[in-house]
């Protein structure tokens, strides 16, 4: 408060925050339209076959408008910074005025699926569903925002500024040019994929699964064999109850299953090319330059994710109370992360996004469900219990500020052989005085 009363000896705008006031002060609008089409259409070949083809259009168009009128703090705080006092000189390098933010997107997209599918049973005890597919994506995005400096709301009117000059702030807090909150946006997303599902069971007392998928995306490296990727899963499972030896009559329905296979996962903000952005010209030539903002990664691919579950599946007589108990284990392969490279490349902080990083989990999960009463008044209760744990096998990336890990859990901490999400603290080693009480600690 001492520096807010006195600073610019009045001549500044008014420096103090009020929260009630910047409510009622906030002028925030976002209008968002969307449009989605959908054309399905169905074939049956014959009693058992189908053929699907889904297609699907999306339009949509957002814009955000924020005002700051000169009464809110954030504007007061801006122009206050910016604003230079020489003698009984003074300059607002940003003009008085509202500052107006406006935010416009554009997104369109289209996905085209053909899909075959086969349902069929044989002397009612053997049963095969099976689907197989392709199906291509798109989405193009486009966007723009500006800003605008001493706006008025009512003549809709606004200033120039210098962009370029960085100019000294007030208080000697260094130099600083005026931001500029202009920009534009062009991203293309394509993905194409292949897949497959069969699911076959025997008097309903065996099933079997397995399902198959390739995935591309222009998002992945330049080598072929990272553009695709195949992903696959397999699984049994044994109703017990419907074996003639069951004589468990606690547990009318007893279901015992396995599971194993990988998934993947994707990241839109890597990508497998070097990416340069450009930026405004400084002193003295003014002209515009451009700096490597994401380093290429021809090698780029998908984070595969390998899960092994068991379960049991059983429900009590007069299904009473029912439930679950499964025990899985997960190894999340070629995760995104930092990594070092030669520092003689020139890439910015000698560091390359690629996928290194090992991470290892295990877990149980429990469910259990009553219904206690089932009649005109129904009460059903449900209780959960999961425990998990995570290790990270494989990180690169080793800091050497050791302090800099000490935190609160809630960020990723990647030290190899420990919980990401770690909480770390500081030894505590007590009092250096033998006779210390403990407020003296």
């Amino acid at each position: 408060m001492p520096f807010i009363d006195t600073a610019g000896a009045g001549r500044l705008l008014d420096w103090k925050y009020n929260p009630l006031d910047e409510l009622k002060l906030a002028d925030n609008a976002t209008i968002t339209k969307a449009v989605l089409l959908r054309l399905n259409i169905k074939y049956n070949i014959n009693r058992s076959l189908s053929l699907i083809i889904n297609t699907q259009l999306q339009d949509d168009n957002s814009q955000q408008h924020s005002y700051r009128s000169i009464k809110t703090y954030s504007t007061r705080n801006l122009i206050n910074r910016y604003t230079q006092l020489n003698g009984a000189t003074l300059k607002n390098n940003i003009p008085l005025g509202g500052i107006l933010d406006n935010n416009s997107g554009h997104t369109l997209g289209y996905a085209v699926r053909s899909q075959l599918n086969y349902n069929n049973t044989w002397k009612k005890i053997y049963r095969l569903n099976a689907i197989a597919g392709a199906e291509i994506r798109q989405t193009h995005f486009t966007g723009e925002n500006f800003r605008a400096y001493g706006y008025d709301d009512n003549l809709l009117t606004f200033s120039q500024v210098d962009y370029i000059n960085a100019v000294q702030l007030y208080g000697n807090f260094g130099s600083s040019s005026i931001p500029a909150y202009q920009g534009y946006d062009d991203v293309t997303n394509r993905f194409v994929s292949l897949y497959t599902n069969l699911i076959g069971s025997i008097n309903d007392r065996y099933t079997f699964s397995a399902s198959a998928r390739k995935d591309a995306s222009n998002l992945f490296g330049v080598n072929t064999n990272h553009k695709w990727t195949p992903l696959w899963s397999t699984g049994a499972a044994w109703n017990m109850s419907t074996e003639k030896f069951y004589k468990w009559k606690a547990l009318s329905s007893l279901r015992l299953r396995f599971t194993y296979g990988y998934s993947g996962n994707i990241d839109n903000s890597t990508t497998s090319l070097p990416i340069i952005g450009y930026r405004s010209g400084i002193s003295p030539t003014f002209i515009r330059y451009a700096v490597l903002s994401t380093a290429w990664n021809p090698d780029l691919r998908w984070e595969k994710i390998r899960t092994i579950n068991w379960g049991i599946d059983f429900l009590v007589k007069n299904n009473r109370l029912s439930g679950s108990i499964e025990y899985y284990r997960k190894k999340a392969t070629d995760l995104l992360s930092p990594t070092p490279v030669d520092p003689t490349l020139g890439l910015p902080g000698n560091i390359v996004t690629r996928n290194v990083a090992i991470l290892n989990s295990n877990g149980v999960d429990i469910k259990l469900n009553s219904k206690l009463i089932n009649k005109a008044l129904r009460l059903d209760i449900a209780l959960l219990f999961a425990y998990n744990r995570n290790k990270i096998e494989k990180y690169l990336n080793e800091s050497a500020n050791k302090g800099g890990r000490v935190g609160y859990g809630y960020v990723i901490t990647p030290i190899e052989g420990n919980d990401p999400y770690a909480l770390i603290s500081y030894k505590f080693w007590g009092s250096i005085h033998k006779q210390a009480t403990p407020s003296e600690w």
